[in-house]
Order: structure tokens, then sequence, then C-alpha cells
């Protein structure tokens, strides 16, 4: 390329020197000159002078052509590797668009299979009374099989202490316990027993959640019933349902919930021991069996009954005085001295305000099914009173 510049450089040359030529030619001519020669002379020089300007244009021009495609030829490899790292880039982002899509999917699926995989909560109020008897009959029976205290009796004021520090309540003040309740002793024992997986297990909103999520889900649960109309009920109850299994489903949940029953059976362990039952070798055997036969079935018992869509409450009746026939309708009761449920056949004949007794403490509480708008309550499980029979 640039021998051609040149050469055009060189015919440019020539073709003005020959121009030059002419003009001075004619110039040397006087004799034939025309009368405007003068004027022809200086247009020859203004064509001389743009010919020469054309020319120096020209070639710049020309020299900036063959710099530029000299310059084009060096890049064409760097622009070759930039159209391959571009076309690169393009597949990369096609993959990652693919993936993010296939983990939407796989998000889609996981959140179907999760709520597929949690037990339906729809279940009846005759198999949560039968679970919720069964725990309450399970829990008499472990406590019926444990030996005798060492020294014959347990040391409730050590029990007592030993409660009140680690914050559990009881259903009965000292004085009942002391006084009239001393042939009940083993029903305080259960009861004491029972009040440690109440705090530990039934009283959470849900037991296997931390004390923050448990503060969080009420809240959420409080708005939600402002926001919903009282009409409104099952959809409440579904919502919560649905957002209650989702967090007991997930590994966080099982471990909380597993922490929970093993406090709940070291507490056991330590109150037992209070009570003078530290003298039994099989004493930690046996609650172990405590923790895989009651309180992890209590738990699960506790957690499908919040993530159930209906709704429910508990109740202690705190009885205290005399009891009367009717009570039947509401509570079971237990004989203080023979530890046997009282039948009410028993008292046929009577007056349903006949006065058959004396409410020493509540055993067990009530569990109420909620229906909302204004109608009662029903009983799913009535709860149970420990009585001192009238005779």
């Amino acid at each position: 390329m640039d021998m051609e510049a040149s050469k055009l450089k060189d015919d440019i040359g020539a073709d003005s020197s020959t121009a030059a030529s002419h003009v001075t030619s004619r110039s040397s001519h006087p004799a034939s000159t025309p009368p405007n020669s003068a004027a022809e002379a200086e247009i020859s020089r203004i064509k001389s002078s743009a010919r020469a300007k054309m020319e120096g244009s020209f070639t710049k021009l020309w020299d900036k052509i063959c710099e530029t495609v000299l310059e084009c030829q060096n890049d064409t490899p760097k622009i070759a590797q930039k159209e391959v790292e571009l076309e690169q880039a393009r597949r990369d982002i096609q993959k990652l668009e693919e993936r993010i899509r296939q983990q939407e999917e796989e998000i889609i699926r996981y959140r179907s299979q999760t709520l597929r995989s949690i037990d339906s909560t729809e279940i009846s109020d005759r198999q949560i009374s039968d679970e919720l008897t069964n725990i309450y009959m399970g829990l008499s029976n472990w406590v019926e099989g444990l030996p005798e205290p060492a020294h014959g009796g347990c040391d409730w004021e050590a029990v007592f202490h030993f409660m009140a520090c680690e914050g559990y309540q009881l259903s009965f003040n000292e004085l009942i316990a002391y006084k009239q309740a001393a042939d009940a002793q083993e029903e305080l024992v259960k009861h004491v027993v029972f009040s440690i997986l109440w705090a530990n297990i039934f009283e959470p909103l849900l037991v296997g959640a931390s004390e923050e999520q448990n503060s969080w889900l009420g809240e959420l649960c409080s708005n939600m019933k402002l926001l919903q109309p009282e009409i409104d009920i099952s959809g409440l109850g579904k919502w919560r349902s649905e957002t209650f299994r989702a967090c007991a489903k997930s590994q966080e949940y099982k471990q909380h919930l597993e922490r929970r029953c093993i406090d709940s059976t070291y507490d056991l362990i330590k109150v037992l021991t209070e009570a003078g039952y530290c003298g039994d070798k099989t004493l930690r055997a046996k609650c172990q069996r405590f923790y895989a036969q009651i309180a992890k079935p209590v738990a699960e018992f506790a957690t499908k009954l919040r993530c159930s869509p209906k709704e429910y409450r508990w109740a202690w009746e705190h009885h205290s005085g005399a009891v009367q026939k009717d009570v039947f309708q509401r509570l079971n009761l237990i004989d203080s001295k023979s530890h046997s449920q009282i039948m009410k056949d028993k008292f046929r004949g009577l007056d349903d305000d006949r006065v058959i007794g004396e409410c020493l403490f509540t055993l067990f509480p009530t569990l109420y099914r909620v229906r909302g708008q204004n109608q009662p309550d029903i009983a799913i499980c009535k709860g149970f009173i420990v009585v001192s029979i009238s005779g």
C-alpha cells in the first residue's frame, strides 16, 4: 500500500510539472499571447495552487487510510478474542438462567412435598380425647410404678422449694398438700410430674420453637385476628395451621423439641431426688423410659394440637371446697384414698346439688375446642380432680 501511495504521488507530481511547463511555455511567447493573457495567467496560477493543496490533502487522507487499514489488520486477533469471550459470556448467562429456573421449580416442588409429608391435622374430637386420655393414663401408670421414697414419704417441702425455684406452678398450696392430701401422695406426684410437662411442652405456643419465634408467631396470630372478620374463623384457622406446620417441619424445630423433652426429664430426675427417691438405683433408667414413652409423645401431641386448623384451649379447674354431684358433667373424680376413679353411678339417686365430698386439688386440666361466634366451647377431654369423699 505504501508503494501504491508513492506511485500515486509521483503521477500527481508529473501532471503538475507538465501543467506548469505548458503555462511557462505559453508565457514565454509574448507575441502569441492573446489580450487577456494576464487573466489566464492568474487563473492558471490559482488552478496550480488549488491542485497543490488538493494533492497535499489527498496525500494526508491516503496516509490515514493506509494507517487505518494496517491498524485493523493488527487488531484482528484481539477482536476475534473479544468475540470468543463475548460468546462464552452469553453461554454462561444462559446456563445461569437455566439453573435459576431449575431452582425455582425445585423450591415449588419441595414446598409441595413438605406440606404433603406433614400428617393431616384434621383429627376428630374423639381422636384427640383418646390420645390425651392415653397420656394421662400413661403418666399415671408410670408414677404408680415408682418405688417407695427412701424414708417412707416424700419430702414435700423440698419439692415445693425446687418447683418454685425452677418457675413451675402447682394447682394446690402447701397447706392442702401437708394437711389435707396426706393420703393422696401418689396423686400429688402425678401432678408434680405433669406440671413439669405442662410448663415445658403444653404452655409454649409451639413446643419446638424458640422464645423469639413463639413471641413473633403469637403477635402475628393476634394481628391476623384483628384483620380477619369474626365470621372467617375457618380461613384464619387454615392460615395458622399452614404457618405452624411449616415451622414444625424444620430441623431446628425438631432439635428444640428434643431439647425441651430432655430438659423435662432432667428436671423430673431432680424433683424426684428432692422428694426422696434418690436411693433407688433404677430411677435414672426409669426416667429414660419416661423421656421415650411419655415426654416425646406428649410433645408430638402438643404440636399436633397447635398445628390443627381448629383452636383449642386448656382450663385448670381450680376446684376447692365442697363438690356437688353435678361436677361429673365437667370433670373426672379421683378418690384420694383408693387412688381410683369415682363413677357417677356410686351416687345414683342423689340430687345434682348434693355435696359428695371435698376437692383437694386439680390433677389434670380440661381440654376444650374453641367454637367462636359466641358459641360455647366443647369439652374434648375432661380434666381430673382429686376428691376426699364424704363419709
